[in-house]
């Protein structure tokens, strides 16, 4: 685009034109209203943003004024909130910054409004913009002159693109734009009204089959191709996370989850015949899965995308709308959340809240149909107390503390290499990690040398293969495993350093065991997410199973035997949410196995049919017969009698 000039861009745009035939000085001001679909403005009038402020089919009126050719050329789109003027003031929503010998094809993606760092602007054909600022969806340009098709605005939104253009030629390159600290978090009156706003949405167009199935495919494709983005997010809010480990549990576990869902979708919306007794006979019945509404998913910040995006999938294919609020420990992964699900859905079947913990206060206490909520048993507790007062349903995945049984037959190198696993992944801070393990009496020292030579094997003796090691999410959590270890060592249980050395700065705490504790160390009283492992010795296999029985029911069980009776006496003298059995953590990526706590570990499940029934109404349906003995069953009941006898036997 050569010698073309761009002023006062008022208005938002979400995808790119194909073209623009000519564009001078299109100053569309943004207006405080809102338009509904389909208005258009006239010359000097403001153009009111909802759905289709600009007209379907034409330009504003004087169109000399408005659409002077200026030889603009294919499409440049100024995503995200982008600012621009020179010696002015950034918007409110804005990143200052003058554009000049911009590739033709740019996108400017500034998206998520963050100021750390910078941002470049990509040089991708047909990227897609961010959407969860600058609002949704298509500007185009089919080569007549006009802007035709959809400019979306969300309501109330005072979004603007204001960039100054100049010289745009067709050679790529990268330009980098400073970011501005002006994310805002959400606004506690504005969470009513977006519940309202998605009920409304669901309540004028239930998903279909073939909406649902669109969905979860559009997730599913934004979600593979953003993979290094959203590692990169959540590698942020951790300081630093391994990348294959937010690959494999906050990517693959999805990407699995949402093709399950689709292979079973249709089977599973299909209403189920089932019988009713010949006592009710020529009458038929089916149970029918229709879905709820809204349904609200409260996620935790261990797994952040994994625990949003699995309920929320699990929702849609249901047939629901969902709102979502992150876990507000993890900020840049919430973000990259928001402009994930604004690139996949379509605004009014999902939204977004974000905020801190008075946000996800006044969110469980939303009128939800459907609420789920990850996280500790004890905010858990505060959850249901806020969903009561509408009596909404509750879906919790809690905690507590998972054990491991070694039985005396199972080779202790191989349950170390799994325990181990199960254990350090992302550095313990998992729901269903090992929280303890029970070993025979005289094996116990044995597995600590097990231990520490995986420890080494992995990371090094000193530590020293830091990339594959996550860190502690944040200082107060750090500080919480801290304070075990100054536990335990105040009360001389003996702890073994299995590599490295604790680094506060970087939020760095070691595979570390803490020998035979006490029922009274605090690191047995609570759940403890982190890389701290407690070994307890036992002398029969009862004792073992006793020890576990006398606790709160866990959220998983992990027995180690190859002796089939072995297992199955476990198993029946137990009971936790979920079992791997030879092994950690796997059961919860089985698509085809419901995943839920009992008792304080949680209640209800989801995951697969599981998650489809729990957030679907199984409606029973009754059809009765043209005739129905039923027609019989009147006073007087002498006429009835041997009817009455016949049934009542």
């Amino acid at each position: 685009m050569t010698g073309a000039v761009i002023q006062g861009f008022d208005f938002g745009i979400a995808e790119q034109p194909h073209f623009f035939g000519g564009v001078a000085q299109p100053k569309f001001p943004l207006s405080d209203h809102l338009a509904w679909c389909d208005e258009c403005t006239r010359a000097n009038e403001s153009v009111l943003f909802h759905h289709r402020a600009i007209q379907h089919d034409g330009t504003h009126a004087n169109q000399n004024g408005i659409f002077n050719r200026a030889g603009v050329d294919d499409g440049l789109v100024a995503d995200g909130d982008i600012a621009a003027n020179p010696g002015g003031k950034a918007a409110a929503l804005g990143v200052w910054a003058i554009v000049t010998d911009v590739y033709h094809r740019a996108i400017l993606d500034i998206g998520a409004v963050a100021n750390t760092d910078e941002i470049d602007i990509a040089t991708h054909h047909r990227e897609r913009p961010d959407g969860h600022i600058v609002p949704q969806h298509h500007v185009t340009d089919h080569g007549t002159h006009r802007i035709h098709e959809n400019t979306l605005a969300k309501r109330g939104g005072n979004c603007a693109i204001r960039s100054n253009v100049h010289a745009l030629d067709s050679s790529p390159r990268t330009t980098t734009l400073p970011r501005m600290e002006n994310f805002i978090d959400t606004q506690p009156s504005e969470l009513a009204p977006t519940l309202q706003r998605l009920r409304s949405n669901w309540q004028a167009s239930k998903p279909d089959y073939a909406q649902r199935m669109d969905d979860l495919g559009r997730l599913r494709h934004a979600l593979r191709l953003r993979m290094d983005e959203m590692a990169e997010a959540v590698g942020k809010d951790f300081s630093h996370r391994a990348k294959a480990e937010t690959r494999i549990a906050d990517g693959m576990t999805v990407l699995n989850d949402i093709d399950h869902l689709r292979k079973h979708l249709r089977k599973w919306m299909r209403p189920t015949r089932v019988g009713v007794g010949w006592r009710f006979l020529p009458a038929r019945a089916q149970v029918r899965p229709m879905p709820l509404g809204v349904v609200g998913v409260i996620a935790p910040w261990n797994y952040p995308v994994n625990l949003a995006l699995i309920p929320l999938a699990t929702a849609l294919a249901a047939g629901n709308h969902v709102y979502l609020k992150p876990s507000e420990h993890t900020p840049h992964t919430a973000r990259f959340l928001r402009s994930l699900l604004a690139e996949a859905i379509a605004p009014g079947r999902v939204a977004v809240a974000t905020g801190g913990a008075d946000i996800g206060a006044a969110f469980a206490g939303l009128p939800f149909d459907h609420l789920v909520f990850t996280g500790s048993t004890a905010v858990g507790r505060k959850v249901m107390a806020a969903a009561a007062a509408h009596l909404t349903p509750l879906t919790l995945e809690l905690g507590g503390k998972s054990p491991a049984l070694i039985a005396e037959d199972y080779p202790i190198e191989h349950a170390a290499a799994r325990i181990a696993t199960g254990k350090w992944f992302n550095c313990g801070q998992t729901c269903i990690a090992p929280d303890y393990v029970l070993v025979p009496k005289g094996k116990r020292d044995a597995l600590v040398k097990a231990l520490r030579d995986e420890a080494v094997t992995r990371y090094g003796e000193n530590l020293t293969n830091l990339d594959d090691y996550t860190r502690i999410i944040n200082a107060g959590q750090y500080n919480r495993l801290k304070g075990y270890l100054d536990d335990a060592k105040s009360r001389g249980i003996e702890r073994v350093t299995l590599a490295g050395h604790a680094d506060p700065a970087q939020r760095l705490l070691p595979p570390t065991l803490l020998l035979d504790p006490s029922d009274d160390a605090l690191i047995m009283q609570e759940e403890i997410f982190g890389p701290l492992l407690p070994i307890k010795s036992y002398r029969s296999l009862d004792e073992a199973i006793a020890y576990i029985n006398a606790h709160d029911r866990p959220l998983a069980l992990y027995p180690f035997s190859h002796n089939r009776a072995t297992v199955e006496k476990i198993l029946h003298g137990t009971l936790a949410g979920g079992v791997s059995v030879n092994d950690t953590l796997f059961h919860f990526a089985i698509g085809n196995l419901p995943f839920g706590g009992v008792g304080p570990s949680g209640m209800g499940a989801y995951h697969g049919r599981a998650g489809f029934d729990a957030m679907s109404k199984q409606l029973p349906v009754f059809w009765q017969a043209r005739r129905s003995g039923g027609d019989l069953l009147k006073p007087p009941y002498s006429k009835a009698k041997w009817l009455i006898d016949l049934i009542v036997r």
